[in-house]
């Protein structure tokens, strides 16, 4: 079985690997992107969320704190989802359905995260890691 849990906490992590790079490689792109739903401080946050995915992501699933990954993970996605996906604001039907995807695609991965929160603070000393749950 722990292959099987490393196996899934780098799939999940591959999500904010990859976006993480997104907002750090594309970083103008993504600021202008964010400037258009009204991100506070988008030059700033920007980087600061790309640099959260990456380094979050890699703490999950190396074990190391990843119980304040996946808290900091949870914060995260609720508030860009609430921020940057408000579909309940369209008009358009296609954008409408591409927000309202993206909104519950953030909903999903941020109650992941919390569950996850809950299993490394419930069994933080039995997973495979390379350090300890932080609470």
């Amino acid at each position: 079985m722990d292959v099987i849990d490393i196996v899934g906490r780098v799939l999940f992590a591959a999500v904010f690997w990859r976006n993480g790079y997104v907002h750090l490689r594309h970083r103008a792109g993504t600021v202008e992107f964010s400037k258009s739903f009204g991100t506070p401080y988008p030059s700033f946050s920007v980087p600061f969320t790309g640099v959260l995915m990456l380094v979050c992501g890699t703490l999950f699933v190396l074990g190391i704190w990843a119980d304040l990954a996946a808290l900091l993970l949870a914060a995260f996605l609720l508030t860009a989802g609430l921020l940057a996906h408000r579909f309940w604001q369209e008009t358009d039907y296609g954008m409408r359905a591409a927000q309202e995807a993206q909104f519950m695609k953030n909903l999903a991965l941020a109650g992941a995260c919390l569950v996850f929160l809950a299993w490394f603070s419930e069994f933080g000393d039995d997973v495979p890691s390379v350090g300890g749950p932080l609470f």
